[in-house]
């Protein structure tokens, strides 16, 4: 399976305790869920992708893995989806980001990757039709869309909980955030930074650490 660097991050750091039933928007090869699924063993796991490929992949990860009792795969547009059985307290995606930049290499690529077809305004369509007053949700996201996203959860009633700002080395400018939101959340938000490489362009110890249940040999 390939992993993502974005999509590892994500599924290492979210925090789904006590959630019991989790949608994953753009499951790709299905390497979020398989992840939620072997940190919280409570959780049931709805997984929608639209690519065929991509969802092919996933079915087939979901398999021949130990957690396939819980992990739904739909074949399905997830901005145009909604849930007519189950009202989700947890959400994870890792969304595209290309809004106004160049095309990526092939059609594929270019639709995960491109705004237009998933986008903040469905993840709140998708909150207000399908999930309980007890939703959380983790998203991984470019900095320079962390305000988008927050502007439109807010308006949801989500507040945020957690920020870890992800820095591709020691000394380079965060990338990435990877971002939490809750309903009924009365606290301030806790904020945090990563380094994914050190100084020599390792990877970093708090990376190791973060990552260490789900890396074999990281060096």
């Amino acid at each position: 399976m390939k992993v993502g660097t974005d999509s590892m991050l994500l599924g290492s750091w979210a925090d789904f305790s006590f959630c019991h039933n989790l949608l994953d928007i753009g499951t790709g090869t299905g390497l979020l869920s398989l992840m939620i699924a072997q940190r919280f063993p409570e959780i049931r796991i709805t997984a929608i992708e639209n690519d065929a490929g991509a969802a092919n992949d996933a079915e087939l990860n979901f398999y021949r893995s130990v957690f396939s009792d819980r992990i739904q795969l739909i074949r399905a547009d997830a901005s145009h989806w909604r849930s007519d059985t189950i009202l989700f307290d947890a959400i994870i995606c890792n969304p595209p980001y290309f809004t106004n930049g160049p095309e990526a290499g092939n059609a594929q690529r270019h639709q995960a990757r491109n705004a237009c077809h998933f986008n903040e305004e469905d993840l709140v369509r998708i909150i207000d039709s399908s999930c309980s007053d007890a939703l959380k949700i983790a998203l991984v996201l470019p900095v320079d869309r962390f305000q988008s996203y927050s502007k439109s959860l807010d308006s949801a009633g989500l507040k945020i909980v957690g920020i870890m700002k992800i820095h591709p080395k020691q000394g380079k400018t965060e990338s990435r955030y990877l971002a939490q939101w809750g309903r009924n959340y009365t606290g301030e938000p806790i904020i945090d930074s990563l380094n994914i490489r050190d100084s020599t362009n390792q990877y970093s110890s708090a990376y190791k650490k973060l990552t260490e249940d789900f890396y074999l040999g990281l060096g």
